[in-house]
């Protein structure tokens, strides 16, 4: 009689388990279930995953059980089952297991093997925290690096070696260059697990959900440049962090007590001059390659083993003119640190152009594009292409290396930053920085604004359909948002945040900073919301109602309540909502904008939904319907009202729905799709809400038409709903495969949402797709996209 092993592929069910559960998906695969329930008992106390997959999977073969087992997991979730279908029985390659990261590109690394054996064994202890501490330009970053990206290889591995601790995950978090907020930390952890719903929750909430993640599988989450973080939350968040997860960060200072700590000094002899050697290789330096040790330890020893040190140092004799002995001398004259020495020399070199260039950079929060440094330096055309050439070449600027120069991005090192600081400050240079940061606010400001053909005639409105523009503005946030602070803070008598300047702003009086705040934010309030900035929206947008208020603008009354009320609203901060509608309100009285009065009652319509005030909520949407009804907003209005009427006309189908007039709720729809199409806005959403509408009446022909011209330009948020729409449909149709197929995509989609009411309502679906259902049939069953979402 053969045994088990002869007939399975131990090794392969096993990661067929781990790939399938999450420890408490597995507890309860296994308390569901009769044939499993006693190995529950077998699983401890805080098992980990591998801990119970081994408990489970000896459980099973020594009571022959692992055919059951199989079925039962292919029943639980078949699109992993089928991964590892070919290899169940037998031998075979198992499949590469998908590990979700973020890690920046891995780049060539030498030496540190101490400091690489000491942090894993780190990693491989119970310790939560691990530290690389030590100066800058000291290699941290690189060592932190390759550690992750050899703990991601052998979390591939079904084999891993030894002393290297495997993970489910790998997030990575930089404060290179800004303030990483906890709000940030979290985004970046829930974007990489592919969980974006998350990111739209209140802090509180998204700390909640976050932790539960990193409870639920093990992730190594990566905090480069610790030491930059004002944030006092990440600390707390960092302490607490739940167990199998780890956290490893780099930092020139010691922050956290806790944590295990890898002191990092300069690379010993050998290393160092295979560093140096690595690098000439690479820059086509021959006498480098070859140079003798002898040679090669004159620039070990001047520099200290600093790894960012023995880059530049050989980059500089990249450059034209440049010999060992030249940087070596520069190197031995320093008054001052090291790197001030190799940078005076790099500066020497420097054309007019790029010290011109070098010069704005500091003004980029993040990396920049080619136009907006450009605008801010100055420097033109061919000029431009040679300055950034030569920075590039001796390590000044980094670059993305894009094909397209309209994609190509250009950073600066922070040690970089600094000494280009000072040198401005040396130069007396306040009116060169002054008038780059003025440059530079003209070019994003005509950056962002929407083209004149879309532009809704109301400063607040203007950007609503400029979906075209938000990919190219998202990769900008970080560098508009650090812009929009600088003018807040000068609009509002403040000292300046522009780094390179000293103090507070001397705006010239034809650029007022509130107004160039505002002209920078209002093109991209709309667009925060497309991009999940929920929080950062309510914040920048009171800061921004302060700065209309200060020049009179009526604007403030938009921004109170549709950018801080309507999120309010949707984080279902009902009090908060109201103060802010009420605000806005008295803001409207006092300019007499009656379509913000009216937007402000339909909003307010939305919280007494919210707080279960059926009956006060049917009592106002019917005054706010008279209103617009009263004044037909097809007939000669303006845009602005349309929108407004829009948002009525969705207030009042949410009202309808709930109070059961479907046939009511379904014209009130159509009439704020007349005006979405009108206005020219971005109408997916209503289209699939039209399509589950059409689905409950029964007319499944006209909701595929609905959810079929919806897909075409739907954003990733809007498609798992579509996809179940459609779902259903097949099944209208009795094209089981079809419904199988695309419920299994939506089921996909809800999950990397975190649409959990969902996810349960597609599965009970996909449950039901044992034979021919008529949606009819379905007793009791409820729509499935709430038109009030």
């Amino acid at each position: 009689m053969s045994s088990a092993a002869d007939q399975y592929n131990l090794a392969a069910i096993r990661s067929l388990i781990l790939s399938a559960f999450t420890p408490k998906e597995l507890w309860r695969f296994c308390a569901d279930r009769p044939s499993f329930r006693e190995a529950i008992i077998q699983f401890g106390v805080n098992p980990s995953l591998a801990d119970m997959a081994d408990v489970l999977l000896e459980y099973c073969e020594t009571r022959l059980l692992l055919d059951e087992l199989l079925a039962a997991i292919h029943e639980s979730n078949p699109r992993q089952f089928e991964r590892y279908q070919a290899v169940l029985h037998g031998g075979g390659p198992l499949p590469t297991r998908q590990i979700p990261h973020n890690l920046p590109p891995r780049s060539e690394f030498v030496g540190r093997d101490k400091e690489k054996a000491r942090t894993h064994e780190a990693l491989c202890s119970r310790w939560p925290l691990i530290s690389i501490e030590g100066i800058g330009g000291i290699g941290k970053t690189a060592l932190a690096l390759e550690v992750a990206y050899e703990c991601l290889q052998a979390s591939r591995s079904e084999a891993p070696p030894a002393g290297i601790v495997t993970f489910d995950s790998f997030v990575w978090a930089s404060a290179k260059d800004r303030d990483l907020t906890l709000n940030a930390l979290l985004d970046a952890i829930a974007l990489t697990l592919d969980y974006p719903g998350i990111m739209q929750r209140p802090l509180d909430q998204k700390s909640a959900g976050v932790e539960k993640l990193l409870r639920d599988k093990s992730c190594l989450l990566i905090v480069d440049n610790f030491e930059t973080i004002t944030d006092e939350g990440i600390q707390g968040f960092l302490r607490s962090l739940p167990e199998p997860s780890k956290a490893l960060i780099t930092t020139r200072e010691q922050k956290l007590s806790n944590a295990w700590t890898i002191p990092l000094k300069g690379l010993e002899q050998a290393e160092a001059l295979a560093l140096i050697r690595s690098e000439g290789h690479g820059l086509g330096l021959v006498s480098i390659e070859e140079a003798d040790d002898r040679t090669l330890l004159r620039l070990y020893e001047a520099t200290g083993g600093a790894p960012l040190a023995l880059k530049w140092a050989v980059g500089q004799i990249k450059q034209r003119g440049q010999t060992l002995d030249s940087v070596l001398a520069a190197i031995h004259e320093a008054k001052g640190p090291i790197f001030d020495e190799i940078f005076s020399r790099s500066w020497a070199l420097l054309s007019s152009d790029a010290r011109w260039v070098l010069k704005v950079m500091p003004l980029f929060a993040s990396s920049a594009s080619k136009a907006a440094i450009e605008a801010a330096s100055d420097v033109h055309h061919f000029n431009l292409d040679e300055a950034l050439g030569q920075l590039v070449e001796i390590s000044l600027l980094d670059t993305t290396g894009e094909l397209n120069s309209a994609q190509q991005r250009y950073s600066i090192h922070p040690l970089t930053r600094t000494y280009v600081i000072e040198r401005i400050h040396e130069l007396a240079e306040q009116e060169f920085a002054q008038q780059a940061l003025e440059r530079l606010l003209s070019h994003y400001i005509d950056v962002v604004a929407p083209p004149a053909e879309i532009r809704m005639g109301d400063p607040y409105w203007d950007s609503l359909c400029n979906s075209e523009a938000a990919s190219s503005l998202r990769i900008e946030w970080d560098n508009l948002a650090c812009l929009i602070h600088w003018a807040l803070d000068a609009g509002a008598g403040q000292e300046s945040q522009a780094i390179i300047l000293d103090g507070a702003v001397d705006w010239p009086a034809h650029l007022n900073p509130n107004v160039m705040a505002l002209s920078l934010f209002l093109p991209l309030v709309h667009r925060m919301h497309v991009w999940g900035l929920w929080t950062e929206r309510v914040q920048l947008s009171r800061a921004m109602c302060a700065a209309a208020q200060r020049i009179r603008d009526p604007v403030e009354a938009w921004l109170w309540i549709d950018a801080v009320g309507y999120i309010l609203q949707k984080q279902q901060q009902f009090q908060a909502c109201m103060n802010a509608i009420e605000t806005g309100r008295a803001v409207a009285h006092s300019f007499d904008l009656t379509n913000a009065l009216i937007l402000a009652d339909a909003f307010e319509v939305w919280v007494c939904m919210g707080q279960g005030e059926l009956d006060l909520a049917e009592d106002k949407v019917r005054a706010v319907l008279a209103q617009v009804e009263a004044d037909p907003p097809l007939e000669g209005s303006s845009r602005v009202y349309r929108i407004v009427a829009s948002r009525v006309y969705a207030t009042a189908s949410g009202v309808s729905f709930l109070r059961g007039n479907h046939d009511r709720a379904w014209a009130q729809v159509e009439q704020e799709m007349e005006l979405r199409r009108a206005i020219g806005e971005y109408r997916t959403p209503i289209l699939s809400r039209l399509g589950q509408l059409r689905l409950w009446a029964g007319d499944w022909r006209s909701a595929e038409t609905y959810f079929t011209e919806a897909l075409e330009k739907a954003e990733p948020k809007d498609e798992a709903g579509i996809n179940y729409g459609l779902a259903q449909v097949a099944r209208q149709k009795n094209d089981l495969q079809t419904a199988r197929s695309l419920g299994e995509k939506a089921l996909r989609q809800f999950l990397g949402l975190g649409m959990e009411n969902l996810v349960y309502e597609c599965q009970a679906f996909l449950a039901s797709l044992s034979g021919p259902v008529k949606y009819q049939e379905q007793q009791g069953e409820q729509p499935d996209d709430d038109p009030r979402s």
